[in-house]
């Protein structure tokens, strides 16, 4: 039996490891299918995450990214958002009085509808109606596209205003009309709770209690169930997608709002076959699989090739030229008969050897649907195929040992092939279809008898469609297409998937020489190594000073660790040795002084260093922990609470009860984090480095992350651009470094990201910008995220949002969304004085923050008061 994770987010998220499939939820009673589920890249590989719908108490900032919003396209000024006190409000009027316009939110994921499911859902409504009727309902249904009032098999319930009173009615929907469970009934109060409990499929029972609490306060359901219930559903759906969905026939904008929608589900097992080939052994060991992260679970079988981590992005597979190959069976997705794209990241060791994708039988002789080819001849030869011809062409003379971008874009008529982003040759070939080669797979690096690639290959993608320009330009500056995404290999998995892992150099400078340790006694001939893809600590015997390391594409570094007074290292012993974390200890010596016996932990998916300070002696006062040669030039620090602290350059400064520091240098590419379990002192000294203080049984940690983690995320006013007079301030004591001071109306600054998508991913973001104004002068900051290039407000109130300043320094924020719209495209980032009023604004710094993109950033990083998971699910590998 495996047992395995499930996080709350607030969806639960349930982690299956890949190769998972044909999921089931399962009950004593009751086996739901998953059908809703998605890859997301872990350490594991394509890891397959199923979203539970959780519920939402609407606390933080924003929509959660499992919301997303709809209308009908006739409903007025319509507008679905937080109130900031705990409520979801949604906002509309219609564009004729008497006609009913509507706009909704839908969850991307589902509540499956297990047998004691309980479902409670607070509505309500502002007023009576003036002159017609509104009203607001929360539906359950088998689909999350369209109105939700539209889809075929469905739940309602629905609170009503009309002009003299408020009703509630039920309704459910079996492939046919609506049919009304719960007759029109009046209630006294503008608002009420619904709770449905399930018991559809429950043994004797073929039925579901709804109930109704009218007013605030919570179910009783002694009293509170209704007329006729409990009902019979009998319906099509065992899962299904959770909406609000607001009617309004008045000219007069309305908001109807929602506290909560709160799930309770039973227990339950999900359970799940493993693809055949995905593990071997005892089902912990990965075989070498090539993870199709489209979605459509189209993945390959590895033979022979070797992850790489010198990959254009992350890991490649490299091809021997001798039997190395990838086979992705065939699949209906995968068969494009219409239009196509192939694209990916090639590397050719030499122009003498082939290297190539294709769908087919064979690279060549009409025998595949599309290709690239890199020829021995120091080619690129392109290619596709119709049932009777093949149509084929040569460009470029490409070079060894160097990367190329190469697309090829088929629709009948216009057909493109590019390298490097750019476009390379272009043709008007007709075609009625693609021959798709049915039951042939799609291929890298082997053809026929010994005719094997030889190279390096990432990123393969295949489309049903054929790209544009700019979203083959997209792909080369590293972004993401994914419509019409039907397989998607990225070659980030291989048999060590980040585990951690211990090495001896056996003196060798060469990875290649390095020997794997697993046992605890193994006897060190060279440099102790231990490493878990993000970061590597070195134990030199030659110096004996720790050096640590961190991946940013390659090794970059190394700094050394050092004890404040203790400069070196002895008596090394690896105490444990698992996949998941490595543990050793060591001694920490000094002239004069007790040495120190040392602990250091480093685990799996983590950037920090651990350490643990076993008998440090208190004969020696200085004891603090450091990277030496790390020089600061930011520093944030905090007692315990990371909160509307200031981003401060702060030298030679013993900050007393701090735990927890941060810092970066302009020279390096990474930031430092520091921290410690008690609040002993935190340190910037005269050398300009992070100290963290310890003591006996302290425990600490040093973290290096890459820059690029966190760069594009934060930006000081002082080095935006000014404009219309606006001026930096020296003056300010409580601000980072600098402030911008905005004194006259349209004063303004401005930062700008060109080409948005390659800086940020597609998704969902805030923008904070940290300001105070003199006088508090009412909505006279203004603060906008703007498309320059296509001229639009990508901010969600889509014109400028104004806000009151305090007297002191406080964030400001909006939300705004990167799509697929915004590829290639100039964002500016404005703030700026509206009114002419007497009064000085000052504004610190801007700071973005991702809060979700649906998939692998589900959460509102804002939702802080989110309630305690605590029921107990577990998830077994069948």
């Amino acid at each position: 039996m495996k047992i395995w994770r499930l996080r709350k987010v607030p969806n639960y998220e349930i982690a299956l490891p890949p190769g998972a499939k044909n999921i089931r939820i399962k009950t004593s009673t009751q086996e739901i299918p998953v059908d809703w589920y998605f890859y997301r890249h872990g350490k594991d590989g394509a890891e397959v995450i199923v979203p539970l719908f959780g519920g939402d108490e609407f606390v933080g900032e924003v929509l959660e990214g499992m919301w997303k919003k709809g209308d009908d396209g006739s409903i007025q000024e319509f507008t679905a958002k937080l109130n900031g006190s705990g409520s979801l409000e949604l906002t509309g009027r219609s564009d004729s009085g008497g006609t009913f316009r509507k706009g909704w939110i839908s969850t991307r994921s589902k509540i499956p509808l297990l047998d004691e499911t309980i479902i409670d859902v607070h509505l309500k409504l502002p007023s009576l109606a003036s002159s017609d009727s509104f009203w607001f309902d929360f539906v359950i249904s088998d689909q999350n596209n369209e109105a939700p009032d539209a889809h075929s098999n469905a739940i309602l319930l629905r609170i009503i205003a009309t002009t003299t009173e408020y009703e509630i009615e039920i309704y459910k929907r079996v492939s046919g009309p609506w049919i009304q469970l719960l007759t029109t009934t009046t209630i006294s109060s503008s608002e009420g709770t619904f709770r449905i409990k399930f018991e559809e499929n429950k043994s004797g029972h073929n039925h579901t209690h709804f109930y109704f609490h009218d007013g605030t306060g919570s179910i009783n359901e002694s009293s509170d169930e209704v007329s006729g219930s409990p009902f019979e559903l009998d319906l099509l759906f065992d899962s299904g997608y959770v909406h609000f969905l607001f009617h309004n026939a008045e000219t007069t904008n309305r908001t109807v709002s929602s506290d909560f929608v709160r799930v309770t589900y039973p227990d339950f097992k999900v359970v799940y076959d493993l693809d055949d080939d995905a593990y071997r052994g005892e089902g912990e060991e990965l075989l070498k699989r090539a993870w199709d992260t489209s979605g459509n679970g189209n993945h390959g079988t590895v033979h022979g090739a070797t992850w790489r981590r010198n990959g254009k992005f992350g890991k490649c597979l490299e091809f021997d030229g001798e039997d190395d190959y990838v086979e992705i069976v065939d699949s209906s997705s995968i068969q494009t008969p219409n239009e196509v794209t192939l694209v990916g990241w090639f590397y050719p060791f030499a122009t003498n050897k082939k290297l190539y994708v294709y769908k087919g039988s064979r690279v060549v002789f009409r025998n595949y649907t599309v290709r690239i080819l890199l020829e021995h001849d120091g080619k690129i030869y392109w290619g596709f195929c119709t049932p009777t011809k093949e149509i084929y062409w040569t460009s470029i003379f490409y070079e060894a040992n160097k990367w190329y971008h190469f697309a090829i874009s088929i629709r009948s008529g216009d057909i493109k092939t590019f390298v490097n982003g750019e476009l390379d040759t272009q043709r008007t070939d007709t075609f009625e279809q693609l021959d798709v080669f049915e039951g042939y797979p799609l291929v890298l690096c082997k053809s026929q008898g010994d005719d094997y690639g030889y190279g390096l290959i990432d990123e393969v993608r295949i489309y049903n469609r054929a790209l544009s320009e700019s979203e083959i330009q997209t792909l080369y500056n590293g972004g993401e297409v994914t419509d019409g995404l039907v397989g998607e290999w990225k070659f980030d998995g291989g048999n060590d998937r980040g585990e951690v892992k211990v090495y001896d150099t056996m003196g060798s400078d060469d990875e290649s020489d390095w020997q794997r340790v697993f046992d605890v006694n193994h006897q060190f001939v060279g440099d102790c190594v231990i490493e878990n893809g993000l970061i590597r600590v070195k134990f030199q015997n030659s110096d004996s000073i720790l050096y640590a390391s961190y991946w940013n594409g390659e090794w970059a570094g190394p700094w050394k660790i050092m004890w404040y007074g203790h400069d070196w290292w002895e008596n090394l012993k690896v105490e444990s040795i698992t996949t998941e974390e490595v543990y050793v200890t060591f001694y920490s010596p000094k002239t004069g002084y007790s040495d120190r016996k040392i602990g250091l932990r480093l685990k799996r998916g983590s950037y920090r260093l651990d350490f643990e300070f076993l008998e440090a002696q208190n004969d020696y006062p200085s004891r603090k922990l450091h990277f030496n040669n790390y020089i600061v030039d930011y520093a944030f620090h905090a007692d315990d609470i990371v909160g509307d602290k200031a981003l401060s350059i702060t030298f030679q400064d013993l900050l007393d009860n701090d735990n927890f520091g941060c810092a970066f240098t302009t020279s390096e590419l990474c930031l430092l984090i520091a921290g410690n379990n008690k609040k002993r002192d935190l340190e910037f000294d005269s050398a300009y480095r992070l100290l963290i203080h310890f003591a006996e049984s302290d425990k600490a940690f040093l973290a290096l992350v890459p820059f690029n983690k966190v760069s594009n995320l934060f930006k000081e006013a002082e080095n935006a651009t000014l404009m219309n007079g606006a001026t930096t301030d020296t003056t300010q004591t409580d601000d980072s470094g600098d402030s911008i001071l905005l004194d006259a109306q349209y004063e303004q600054i401005q930062f700008s990201l060109t080409d948005i998508l390659n800086k940020l991913p597609k998704g969902r973001y805030l923008l904070f910008v940290r300001a105070k104004d003199t006088n508090q002068v009412s909505n006279d900051l203004g603060v906008e995220v703007f498309n320059s290039t296509d001229s639009r407000f990508l901010n969600e109130e889509r014109t400028t949002a104004t806000f009151t300043l305090t007297s002191s320094f406080a964030y400001y924020s909006v939300v705004f969304d990167l799509t697929d719209d915004e590829s290639g495209d100039q964002v500016n980032f404005n703030a700026w004085k509206r009114t002419t009023n007497t009064n000085s604004i000052y504004v610190d710094y801007f700071l973005i923050v991702p809060i979700g993109n649906g998939e692998s950033l589900p959460q509102d990083l804002a939702h802080n008061a989110m309630r305690t998971f605590t029921k107990r699910y577990k998830v077994y590998r069948r």
